[in-house]
């Protein structure tokens, strides 16, 4: 029996393996009667993009962060969390447990949420509660710092007040966001057109403090941008080391000297993809995944 190369065959072993135990009831996604391995490593990077590493960081905050009196030992916990690089995965939305799981706000402009937790307070009042409980802790990560954006109720993930005070605090965090050369965006875009256009998966400019700005944002068809981008390329890259592996050892692939398999494999600092011949274990490519 010849081992024939398949490299995609194996990605999406190794894919299905990994998603399925994330949720069991995970439904391969087809596309003309075969596998659809951009969807699979879509769904891979997207549900890990949607929760936040677990390393010592350095907590910043606005200036104009409001917090309620409430939530004062809440903001302070969470903090330490940070600090001491603690998982707060538990604090972001139950929909991160879902592989399907959608974030408009990390889609469009890399900003998290995270839940507060339980309010000790027993002398306020039940619409007091009420009221505090929809509270939401806006966070932007960038490299070895959180950013505490602002306090607010989910209704506000269009709210460009998020964007204007990272744009005057902490701009080196959306600096890549910023289009230099558009010298004005007609007409102006208020909160409720930004509502409008992330419902219908439109990305569209955003103008503040005198900058313009706009995110990868969602395909046409609701699917994070950046995550969708990367699985792309790293399709590409596998295929393209498949045909070149093809192309430098055919002879040697139809003896039967060389057998490449595809595995996934951690390290302390990063995951990759390589290209490794199962009979030596020698990797001939290495991708970041």
């Amino acid at each position: 029996m010849i081992a024939e190369m398949n490299l995609m065959a194996d990605l999406n072993d190794i894919l299905l393996e990994v998603l399925t135990k994330i949720q069991r009831n995970y439904k391969t996604p087809m596309r003309n009667g075969e596998i659809d391995s951009c969807k699979l490593l879509y769904d891979w990077y997207f549900y890990c993009k949607r929760h936040i590493p677990a390393f010592p960081r350095k907590v910043l905050f606005s200036k104009e962060l409001d917090c309620p009196i409430e939530f004062e030992d809440n903001v302070e916990k969470i903090k330490q969390m940070f600090i001491n690089g603690q998982d707060v995965n538990g604090l972001l939305s139950d929909s991160i447990k879902q592989i399907n799981g959608k974030d408009m706000l990390l889609s469009y402009w890399d900003i998290y949420h995270l839940h507060l937790g339980e309010i000790k307070d027993i002398h306020i009042t039940q619409e007091r509660r009420r009221e505090l409980e929809k509270k939401l802790l806006f966070i932007k990560l960038y490299k070895d710092i959180v950013f505490f954006i602002s306090i607010g109720n989910h209704r506000e993930w269009t709210d460009k007040s998020l964007l204007e005070r990272l744009s005057k605090e902490f701009p080196e965090s959306i600096d890549a966001y910023e289009f230099h050369g558009v010298e004005s965006i007609e007409p102006k875009i208020d909160d409720n057109d930004l509502s409008s256009f992330w419902k219908a998966n439109i990305n569209t400019f955003v103008e503040v403090n005198g900058k313009k700005y706009s995110g990868l944002g969602r395909m046409s068809n609701g699917d994070d941008g950046e995550s969708m981008i990367i699985a792309i390329k790293k399709i590409k890259s596998i295929k393209n080391c498949e045909k070149s592996l093809k192309i430098k050892y055919g002879n040697a692939l139809l003896n039967q000297v060389f057998w490449f398999k595809l595995r996934k494999r951690i390290t302390s600092d990063n995951t990759y993809f390589e290209v490794f011949d199962v009979k030596t274990d020698k990797v001939f490519y290495r991708i970041l995944a």
